[in-house]
C-alpha cells in the first residue's frame, strides 16, 4: 500500500504531461502537403532516369497552323480577350441540376446539331448509329465547324511537299466514347473532309485520351517521331473534340459530387470544344515560307502524390520542378518568359498551384495580365482543355514575340508543361533536331 502511495504522484504527474502533449498536438495547424518524391521516368526533361538522350530533350517541332471552336470563341484571340473582360460560363436555360436549379455549361451556343444530324443519316445510312449518341453527334459537329479550315491549308501545304510526303491525321478521342464508334467515325472523316486529298498519302490514327495531361503527352510522341525518325516532308495534323454538355454527362458529374453549383463551388463546370492543330518540321516550315509559325518544345509531364483539392495547403513544388527543367533544357532565363498559359479553369485551388509553382523566378509576370487560364471561360474540356491553351499560347507568342509557358494542370494530380517559342527560319538548318 505505502509502495503504491509512494508512486501515484509519479503517475498523475506521467498523466498530465501526457495529455498535455496530446493537447498541443491538437492545437498545431494542419501540416503542409507532404514533400514531393523524386520525379519518375515519365518525365523526359527533368528526371535523372529519363529515357531519353539528352539531345532528344532539345527535340521540337513548328506549329503551323491552329483552329478552334470553344464556348468562348473561334479563335484563340477571342478566348484572350474574354479572359481579360472576366466572361465566365453562364447557366444553361436547358440542363437543370438535382435540385432544379440551372446548370453552368460552358457549351457552343450556335452549334446546330439537328441540321447537321440530318446531314450526317442523309451523306450515309452507315453513320445513323452516331447519330444516335448525342456525344458523339456534338464531338463530330463541333469537328466539322472547324475542319474546313484546317483541310484547306492542309491540303495547300501538302501540295508544297515532295510526292513522298504524307499526311499523319492523330484524332484524340474522349476515352468514354466507345472503339466500335470508331470505324464510322473514320470513315465520316475520309468522306466529308479528305476528299480531295489523296488517300495513299493519309494515315489517320485514333487515340482514347482520359486526361488534359495525356493530350500533350500525346503531343510530345509526335514531336518524339518526327525527330527520331527525321520525317522532314511529313505534315501532322492533330484533331480532337470532346462534348460533357449532355444530359448524361452532367448527370455522371453530379453523381460523383464533381458538378459545380451553388453549394459545391469546387466542381467543375461542363464544357466542349474542338481543336486542330497543323504541325511540321523546321525544314518544312522554312522552305514553306510559312507565316505565323510558332516552335513547340517537348512536353514535361509528372503526376502529383496527390490531389490538388486534397486538404492542406496548395503545393506548386512539381509545376516548378517542369518548368525550371524546360527552361534549363533550352537555355532560357526566367526573366525572358512573356506569360503564361494554363488549361486551369475557376477552381481556385489550380489556379493557385500554377502561381505557386512560379513565384519564386517569375516577379516580373502579372498573376492578373501574364498568367491566364483558359479553363475559366472555356469549363472543363476533357481532351481538348490541355490542346486550347496549347493555341492560347502560340497566340501570346506572336503578339509578344518571346517565349510563353504552356501548363496544363486541370486534372486532380497529371501535370504536364512545354514551351511556345517564335520561330527563327535560319536556325533551322544549323540545328541537329528536325
Amino acid at each position: 500500500m505505502l509502495l503504491y502511495l509512494f508512486f501515484l504522484p509519479f503517475a498523475l504527474i506521467g498523466g498530465f504531461l501526457l495529455l498535455r502533449g496530446f493537447i498541443e498536438h491538437l492545437k498545431a495547424p494542419f501540416p503542409d502537403e507532404a514533400p514531393i518524391k523524386e520525379i519518375t521516368d515519365d518525365d523526359p526533361l527533368v528526371s535523372a532516369k529519363a529515357k531519353t538522350s539528352a539531345a532528344e530533350r532539345t527535340f521540337s517541332i513548328c506549329l503551323i497552323g491552329a483552329w478552334l471552336n470553344t464556348a468562348s470563341g473561334k479563335t484563340a484571340a477571342e478566348i484572350l480577350e474574354n479572359i481579360d473582360a472576366g466572361v465566365r460560363p453562364e447557366p444553361s436555360e436547358k440542363q437543370k441540376d438535382d435540385d432544379g436549379f440551372p446548370v453552368f455549361l460552358a457549351d457552343v451556343k450556335d452549334l446546330d446539331i439537328d441540321k447537321f444530324t440530318e446531314t450526317l443519316t442523309s451523306e450515309n445510312e452507315g453513320l445513323s448509329a452516331l447519330s444516335a449518341n448525342t456525344q458523339v453527334t456534338r464531338l463530330l459537329a463541333l469537328l466539322n465547324s472547324i475542319l474546313p479550315d484546317a483541310e484547306m491549308q492542309t491540303r495547300a501545304q501538302l501540295k508544297k511537299a515532295p510526292a513522298n510526303a504524307r499526311l499523319n491525321i492523330h484524332w484524340l478521342v474522349p476515352s468514354n466514347i466507345e472503339s466500335n464508334h470508331f470505324p464510322a467515325m473514320r470513315s465520316w472523316l475520309n468522306d466529308k473532309h479528305l476528299s480531295e486529298i489523296d488517300k495513299s498519302r493519309v494515315e489517320i490514327m485514333m487515340t482514347p485520351i482520359t486526361s488534359e495531361a495525356g493530350a500533350l503527352r500525346q503531343v510530345d510522341e509526335l514531336v518524339l517521331k518526327t525527330n527520331r525518325e527525321k520525317l522532314d516532308d511529313n505534315l501532322i495534323l492533330l484533331i480532337a473534340a470532346t462534348s460533357a454538355v449532355d444530359e448524361a454527362s452532367i448527370n455522371s458529374l453530379s453523381i460523383r459530387k464533381r458538378l459545380f453549383s451553388a453549394s459545391n463551388q469546387n466542381g467543375q463546370i461542363p464544357g466542349e470544344s474542338a481543336v486542330c492543330l497543323l504541325f511540321s518540321s523546321h525544314k518544312t516550315a522554312t522552305s514553306h515560307a510559312i507565316d505565323d509559325v510558332v516552335v513547340m518544345s517537348r512536353v514535361s509531364h509528372a503526376s502529383r502524390d496527390k490531389s490538388v483539392n486534397a486538404a492542406g495547403k496548395t503545393n506548386g513544388t512539381l509545376i516548378g520542378h517542369l518548368v525550371d527543367g524546360l527552361l534549363n533544357v533550352h537555355s532560357l532565363e526566367a526573366s525572358g518568359i512573356q506569360a503564361l498559359v494554363s488549361d486551369s479553369d475557376h477552381r481556385a485551388n489550380h489556379i493557385c498551384e500554377v502561381l505557386a509553382g512560379i513565384e519564386s523566378n517569375f516577379e516580373h509576370l502579372d498573376p492578373m495580365k501574364d498568367c491566364l487560364a483558359t479553363g475559366t471561360v472555356t469549363g472543363s474540356n476533357l481532351s481538348t482543355g490541355s490542346l486550347l491553351a496549347l493555341v492560347c499560347a502560340r497566340e501570346k507568342v506572336l503578339m509578344t514575340e518571346g517565349p510563353v509557358l504552356c501548363i496544363s494542370n486541370q486534372h486532380d494530380t497529371e501535370r504536364a508543361a512545354l514551351l511556345t517559342m517564335p520561330f527563327i527560319a535560319k536556325l533551322s538548318t544549323e540545328t541537329t533536331s528536325t
